[in-house]
């Protein structure tokens, strides 16, 4: 397959034609996107480098080096490869080898749509084989054949970050360069996946499920056979399986039907291997998607030292420990996937690490710290990721709510009807205290912590007026006039 990201191309292409610096925004209005996302695919370029593609200063813009334009040392070359990076070429051939690994390529079919001189080759060939060496992966080259060696589990793995990093399965679920009949089949099985779970998959979950069954055709078809997968499920995910067979019975369907789409039998490794991005995998709906009855202590253990550790070094964080158990749910299959070398791709880990630079930060030292102490493989960036978002909601969750007392003139059933209504259509409420009457005994002391008062009654003279705490005065069956006086009073709180 002979593409790149068509942004990550149109960026490259616009900067090769720019004479210095050239500012973000500029940039952005060319190419019809954001600033942000310009400076998104600034560093995925850079981080598939062993040196920086794209120079940024801040307050000059970005440029492109001299050393990562192409290489134009023939005429063939300065016509057909002016638009193309070294980054650009190298991905293209890694991909290649990987689809195809172990089995062995000749240069000339490498390189047959690459015009480019021997040296360039003998280049490209020595930074892949040290980008590979760093995944525990080997490059072989004999006189004209090049090839990969190494364990299923990396070869996907490092797969899925090249189609991620040269953009080939977008947000919305397109996969570049494949036949419209793979296009329907893959993206028929998210639909199975989100009818059979009632929701839909959330990105880049979704991504992953796609990236993955990409994968496995592809590597079925270029190599003729099916390479099997070493995983060894621990006994918390065998507990995983048996709590949450809905899932394990979905990851057999979906196997099941690429095997009846490829007509070749697959090994049942695979179907735990899909069933690892299942449990991994956040799908929207009100209802949790991992169900897990009891945790191993290991996995408490992991997840009530992530809590602590955050608590401590992040002084905005005061999450409670019994989030524990929801965090639970992710660490559990995230200890599988790592004693396993299942990797999968977070596709905004850039933007995650932009937009919560502070939490990545104490997490990435947090999850260094827990490697260490519970003896846990290497926690890679796009995990720590994963954990980021999480923390994300568990910090958002704690935010403070405006605390709320609701006072109704008579009767305790309309003081919790009316609490009900305002619950749910104003999730920044939480009703603390709900009252009876204007002369109920609540002790005025206990309202140094209430944010509003919604009321029934006429607060005017009673013991409550002298209290410094907006008042809105509302009817029993909240009107929508009532309402939008009470999100007036929260806007002002807020």
């Amino acid at each position: 397959m002979n593409h790149v990201g068509d942004l990550d191309r149109a960026l490259l292409d616009y900067l090769s034609r720019s004479a210095g610096f050239v500012n973000a925004a500029e940039v952005a209005a060319a190419l019809g996107t954001s600033t942000k996302t310009i400076y998104r695919h600034i560093d995925q370029i850079n981080e598939q480098s062993d040196e920086p593609v794209i120079q940024t200063i801040r307050g000059k813009g970005a440029r492109l080096l001299p050393s990562a334009l192409p290489d134009l040392s023939s005429s063939n070359e300065q016509m057909d490869s002016a638009s193309q990076s070294s980054l650009e070429r190298r991905n293209q051939v890694l991909e290649q080898l990987l689809f195809r690994a172990p089995v062995k390529m000749s240069l000339d079919d490498l390189y047959t749509e690459q015009y480019v001189s021997d040296a360039t080759i003998d280049n490209d060939l020595l930074y892949l084989k040290r980008r590979l060496a760093k995944k525990k992966l080997v490059l072989i080259r004999t006189s004209n054949t090049v090839h990969i060696e190494g364990e299923e589990t990396r070869i996907r793995e490092q797969l899925s970050a090249v189609l991620q990093n040269m953009s080939t399965i977008t947000t919305g679920g397109t996969i570049e360069g494949i036949t419209d009949y793979d296009q329907q089949f893959i993206t028929r099985q998210v639909q199975v996946i989100e009818q059979a779970t009632g929701g839909k998959l959330a990105y880049p979950y979704n991504v992953n499920i796609l990236s993955h069954l990409y994968i496995l055709i592809q590597r079925v078809r270029r190599q003729g056979k099916v390479e099997r997968l070493k995983i060894v499920n621990s006994v918390e995910v065998r507990k995983l399986m048996l709590q949450n067979m809905h899932l394990y019975r979905l990851a057999e369907i979906i196997i099941g039907n690429t095997e009846n789409y490829l007509a070749k039998q697959l090994p049942p490794e695979e179907t735990d291997y899909l069933f690892q991005y299942l449990i991994s995998s956040r799908i929207d709906n009100e209802t949790p998607n991992v169900k897990m009855l009891s945790y191993s202590p290991k996995v408490h253990e992991v997840s009530a030292f992530l809590i602590n550790y955050v608590n401590k070094h992040l002084p905005t964080a005061h999450i409670q420990q019994t989030t524990w158990r929801e965090l639970a749910g992710h660490v559990a299959p995230l200890i599988n996937r790592l004693e396993n070398n299942i990797a999968v791709t977070n596709g905004l880990l850039t933007d995650i690490k932009r937009e919560y630079a502070s939490l990545f930060e104490v997490l990435a030292e947090g999850t260094q710290q827990a490697t260490k102490k519970f003896a846990l493989p290497e926690i890679s960036e796009n995990e720590i990721g994963f954990i980021v978002m999480y923390f994300a909601r568990f910090l958002e969750q704690q935010d403070h709510k405006i605390q709320t007392l609701v006072i109704c003139a008579s009767g305790i059933g309309t003081s919790e009807l009316l609490r009900v209504k305002l619950e749910k259509t104003f999730r920044e409420l939480k009703i603390d205290q709900t009252a009876t009457g204007l002369f109920t005994d609540i002790d005025l002391n206990s309202l140094k912590n209430t944010d509003l008062i919604v009321s029934t009654i006429d607060l005017k003279g009673s013991q409550y007026d002298k209290l410094a705490i907006p008042k809105v005065l509302v009817s029993a069956v909240l009107s929508n006039l009532d309402k939008e006086k009470i999100r007036h009073a929260i806007k002002a709180i807020e």
